[in-house]
């Protein structure tokens, strides 16, 4: 383990050195106290990420110093469309709109014909990135009003509502086929779908997994 992580470090040190020497020295920069100034270099490290994505316009799933950004990472793309969208209603700086919009089309291309979001890996549907996507696509058509993201959190709705247990919760497509308390988030997801599509349905669903 050791002389693996000796070869890591070494060849980071070879490709960042900047980036090594201040991981290992512990350098954290500049710390800012102002709360605006660090909003802003959070959501300028997201729209890096975004811009650096080798697959599209997702969010990277995450830069390494031996191999640099990586995909775009459908489930917490999902998440971070409402951040940037609130980002840039209190920064008022567009850019951070423009970022949210171009990631909420791209999670449109990569939804599968049964309403459901997979992972990067292996590409398997999964409940709780479904329902993490559900909260952006939530979020886009109350922002935006275009039908093409009720229709596609109407389609995501109804996969997790198909294959939803009785008893609420999920096991299919779910992480290690067993049940989670946290997807009550995808729970909550559902409740919201439902509100904004006028399908009770969706509600009931999600009331049922709380």
């Amino acid at each position: 383990m050791k002389i693996k992580r000796f070869l890591k470090l070494s060849l980071g040190l070879f490709r960042h050195p900047i980036y090594t020497k201040k991981l290992l020295i512990g350098d954290k920069g500049t710390v800012s106290e102002d709360v605006e100034e660090s909003i802003r270099s959070g959501a300028n490290w997201l729209l890096a990420a975004q811009i650096n994505s080798v697959d599209g316009e997702g969010y990277s799933r995450r830069f390494s110093l031996l191999s640099g950004w990586d995909r775009g990472y459908i489930e917490t793309t999902g998440y971070i469309i409402p951040t940037m969208l609130d980002v840039s209603h209190f920064l008022g700086d567009t850019r951070y709109k423009k970022s949210a919009y171009a990631a909420a089309d791209w999670l449109l291309e990569v939804q599968t014909i049964d309403g459901a979001f997979t992972d990067v890996d292996s590409y398997v549907p999964q409940v709780f990135d479904t329902g993490q996507v559900l909260l952006g696509l939530n979020r886009m058509f109350v922002e935006t009003k275009d039908e093409r993201f009720l229709s596609a959190l109407t389609k995501a709705s109804r996969w997790l509502c198909d294959i939803q247990e009785k008893d609420g919760s999920w096991i299919q497509f779910a992480y290690n086929d067993r049940p989670h308390a946290y997807y009550s988030r995808v729970g909550a997801a559902l409740i919201e779908a439902g509100k904004i599509s006028g399908i009770e349905e969706y509600v009931a669903a999600g009331l049922r997994n709380l």
